[in-house]
């Protein structure tokens, strides 16, 4: 069926299978989605014009010497700068001599940790009603970082490696996934700060949940010297050029979001919805009087943590507005996911809590409805990327003309 329709199959899977059956269908669909990915001036679109002029039949030598310079924070000619990108390049490129499989391998990768991520969250027991309230829970953990980031390969491929190895460890407390949280950084060297906090969250796990709350609200009226940062961080190649990309005297912050123009899901989605309703959604549940010892179990505590300690980070250096949006992101997938093995248990469901009061109702209820614009602006990103032939005959995205579901709606509308 996978073959005739995958959207089709798609539904059929949620609704009939058990994660075991899942799990490796949702990996192939999401390959399938990568290889037939429609980019134009993306992150992704400039990696794979990369495989094209840098690496094919590139000597091993030379790759190698460019894997050492990147490895001493150089950005080499023709490299991004990052250890994956370079090796799956080299892969593509070189080892098979097609580079078109370059998205074939970077979408399995994303696809393992982001499905696998899933199933950590989802693959659970549920206690209580679920009513529209749980779903809108699920729907918004699910689309915050979903497939349509496949067009900014690395730094969201980083994200779900970061936060993959962090439940696991949490779960398991087994040394191997402290190696994977550790794997971030070899997918955008930006993880070498934005996992930081991450880290320091599996130190600090013990320490009372209210110091970290004062520390988060004092981050948003914090100045720090942005001069002496920016000159380190710009101490060496790749460190620089990042700099340069990233960030603007003036303001980075203010200044993308005003750059940003078009429908409203777009304006308020992308720029405000993505970054500010994180912020919301963990100021109504410590508000509420959710995030607690108490309340939470100790994989909720350390993911909140987690996203506490991201958002203190971001806030600090909210002067390079690109590493803001970034790290806060990284916030809201911790938060999120929190939030929702909240929901699984029925901590927001009346009849399983025996109350809920008005101002937590309503404070949840807030929180919720400002990710509205960033889901509408996923599924129109959905149909931006998403070729045509997913929705049937996928092997025909391979050859000919390809395009994307919102360019066949046009020509009908």
């Amino acid at each position: 069926m996978v073959a005739i329709s995958p959207a089709i199959s798609l539904f059929y899977l949620i609704s009939n299978f058990d994660w075991k059956v899942k799990k490796p269908f949702f990996i192939f669909l999401t390959v399938l989605f990568g290889a037939t990915i429609l980019l134009s001036s993306s992150d992704g679109a400039v990696l794979k014009e990369l495989v094209y002029i840098h690496y094919i039949n590139l000597p091993f030598n030379q790759w190698l010497d460019e894997l050492i310079q990147i490895l001493q924070f150089k950005q080499p000619y023709g490299t991004k700068g990052d250890v994956f990108n370079h090796l799956v390049s080299y892969i593509s490129g070189t080892l098979l001599m097609l580079p078109e499989t370059y998205f074939y391998l970077v979408s399995f990768v994303y696809a393992y940790f982001f499905v696998n991520s899933l199933e950590k969250i989802l693959n659970r027991p549920t206690i209580g009603h679920k009513g529209i309230l749980f779903w809108l829970i699920i729907i918004i953990f699910v689309t915050y970082r979903f497939v349509d980031n496949l067009q900014s390969v690395r730094t969201w491929t980083g994200l779900w490696v970061l936060f993959y190895g962090t439940y696991c460890f949490y779960t398991t407390g087994k040394k191997k996934y402290l190696l994977i949280m550790l794997m971030a950084p070899l997918f955008h060297i930006a993880y070498f700060i934005m996992a930081l906090p991450v880290y320091l969250s599996i130190i600090l796990k013990k320490v009372d949940f209210r110091i970290l709350v004062i520390f988060y609200i004092m981050s948003f009226f914090i100045t720090i010297n942005h001069e002496a940062i920016v000159k380190q961080l710009g101490s060496t190649d790749i460190g620089a050029n990042k700099i340069d990309a990233y960030y603007d005297e003036d303001g980075g912050t203010d200044i993308s979001q005003r750059r940003v123009s078009g429908t409203f899901y777009a304006v308020y989605g992308r720029s405000w919805s993505q970054i500010q309703s994180p912020h919301i959604l963990i100021f109504a549940l410590i508000l509420s009087g959710f995030i607690t010892r108490k309340r939470l179990t100790a994989i909720e505590y350390g993911l909140f943590c987690s996203a506490l300690l991201l958002s203190i980070t971001a806030n600090l250096v909210s002067f390079i507005g690109a590493f803001y949006v970034r790290t806060m992101t990284n916030a809201g997938i911790y938060v999120t996911a929190a939030t929702a093995l909240l929901a699984m248990r029925g901590a927001f469901d009346i009849k399983s809590t025996g109350h809920l009061n008005l101002f937590q109702k309503t404070a949840l209820w807030i929180a919720l409805l400002t990710f509205i614009p960033y889901i509408i602006y996923v599924v129109a990103n959905m149909f931006q990327f998403t070729s045509a032939y997913m929705i049937v005959f996928p092997i025909g995205g391979f050859f000919g003309d390809n395009i994307s579901i919102g360019q066949l709606l046009k020509q009908f509308f």
